[in-house]
């Protein structure tokens, strides 16, 4: 009887052993598949986070077009544009907790990312997330009728080139006229579930209410991102001129949800790719 009651314990004792170790075995494997999914960001003012489809970048210095990838250094004076179904998603700041959302054929001019943040936006559309700005920071869209900030909150910024229109999301948006070089000293406060529409720097700002399908795409994009930013690792690569890293491409799915797909190789940026879709 002792020692058949002996054996019974001697086996238990060996099953709770190997559920131990499976147990350890399976929770290293999935931290060793984490690790591998983090995409490294360099520690810089201004970053390419995410990219699709035909995104280019013009750098100051050389003034040809080359092929935007992700972990890719914007510096003050660079411009980036996006051809039809194509975007980009630029980080700023250290924590990446600001971004702008390129959209399809949208031209932008990076004015000043050291500092106050200000963005040129010939035509197109932009989407801004600003949730942390250094103390008397803003940051700006200017587009050739008007100037459009805020401190923190999210907005859609859309420039026809004559006219633009803002949708806030989230907080309060400033809209500022500009007419010949001078911008108004009057700002025109657009709050959460507004939109501003400005059809010329002498025309008045019409303000109306957001329609549920524009909060409701909101939402979906800003918890998208939140869920691509948490593969992201910022490190320090020091000179932000090599453009080094993984690349990251975003797939997206019938359902409308994107997949993050990571390659394991570094390839420095290159003239590579098709002709952009949008007009120099």
């Amino acid at each position: 009887m002792i020692r058949g009651l002996i054996k019974f314990q001697a086996r238990w004792w060996y099953i709770e052993l190997l559920a131990v170790i499976i147990f350890i075995a399976g929770y290293l494997f999935f931290e060793n598949i984490k690790r591998e999914e983090t995409v490294t960001i360099a520690l810089r003012e201004a970053t390419v986070l995410f990219v699709k489809g035909d995104v280019r970048v013009k750098i100051k210095e050389r003034g040809d077009w080359i092929g935007a990838v992700p972990d890719m250094p914007v510096l003050n004076g660079y411009s980036l544009k996006t051809g039809k179904a194509s975007w980009a998603e630029i980080g700023f700041g250290e924590s990446l907790r600001n971004v702008v959302r390129v959209k399809e054929l949208t031209r932008i001019d990076l004015v000043n990312i050291e500092g106050p943040v200000k963005i040129g936006l010939l035509k197109g559309e932009l989407r801004s997330l600003v949730e942390e700005l250094e103390r008397d920071s803003t940051f700006e869209i200017k587009t050739p009728t008007a100037i459009c900030g805020a401190r923190g909150t999210g907005w859609d910024t859309a420039s026809s080139g004559h006219g633009v229109v803002v949708d806030a999301y989230e907080n309060e948006v400033y809209l500022r006229r500009l007419s010949e070089g001078a911008i108004s000293e009057v700002s025109i406060i657009i709050k959460a579930g507004k939109s501003g529409m400005l059809k010329g720097p002498a025309g008045p700002v019409e303000i109306k209410d957001l329609s549920p399908e524009r909060i409701e795409n909101w939402d979906r994009w800003k918890e998208g991102f939140l869920e691509r930013q948490k593969v992201l690792k910022r490190v320090d690569r020091g000179s932000p001129e090599k453009v080094k890293g993984p690349r990251v491409s975003v797939i997206e799915l019938e359902d409308g949800d994107y997949q993050l797909m990571v390659a394991d190789d570094e390839t420095e940026s290159s003239d590579e790719g098709s002709k952009s879709n949008v007009e120099e």
